[in-house]
């Protein structure tokens, strides 16, 4: 893929709907539930990029929306380098993160206008697009504009991974729906679901799976 710049509507600032915690967690053995969620769900997502770039022929193209310090794409391209991963997130202490790829990676309101662009101008196009622990970040005045950013960056057959929080926690969760109501909302706004078993796995000791909702899904045919 060509270098990839972005286009901004709004200056991006600090923003309190993603974090990046799981790379001091790490360091101080002190780790949260949904920490070690985004965890034990990295080895499976490895199983299934390797799948799709060999179900497509060629390397896979990924957007991780809100994605911290970066930890989750860190791993997928150590396990397969050829991988072309775009991370998003709107606070600007990712910049200093070990995790991050120079150039690949966007300090973004994740929820505000963007455009991902290659030198030709033209809108990248993206084989899977993933966002873990984030839409119940986005405040739901927000969150058409949020999905209208995914579609922007879809194809009929791009691949959307997401998964959110249940519990409103006071940690800054300002848009909290049960997996019944994720996908009646996602209904209305133009995509469908499909099988949501590809992101299941062995949950942390623990971890209360009721309380995250797995959603897999694509636009609309």
């Amino acid at each position: 893929m060509a270098s990839i710049r972005k286009k901004l509507a709004v200056n991006a600032n600090n923003s309190k709907n993603t974090r990046m915690d799981i790379a001091s967690a790490g360091t101080l053995a002190n780790w949260r539930p949904d920490e070690l969620a985004h965890i034990s769900r990295f080895c499976k997502m490895g199983q299934i990029i390797m799948g799709r770039a060999k179900q497509l022929g060629r390397p896979v193209d990924i957007l991780e929306i809100g994605c911290g310090a970066g930890s989750l794409s860190y791993h997928l391209r150590d396990i397969k380098s050829d991988l072309t991963v775009v991370t998003l997130d709107g606070n600007q202490g990712t910049l200093k993160s070990p995790y991050i790829k120079d150039g690949n990676h966007f300090i973004v309101l994740t929820d505000s206008d963007y455009e991902l662009v290659d030198e030709n101008n033209n809108i990248i196009l993206f084989d899977l697009v993933l966002c873990f622990e984030h839409f119940e970040h986005i405040h739901v005045d927000r969150f058409g504009k949020f999905l209208e950013n995914i579609k922007k960056h879809s194809t009929k057959d791009t691949v959307i991974i997401a998964t959110a929080s249940t519990w409103p926690d006071g940690r800054d969760h300002c848009n909290i729906k049960n997996r019944y109501g994720w996908i009646q909302y996602l209904n209305s706004e133009g995509f469908e679901m499909i099988d949501n078993t590809i992101i299941e796995g062995n949950a942390p000791f623990n971890f209360v799976e009721s309380l995250t909702s797995e959603l897999v899904f694509k636009i609309k045919s």
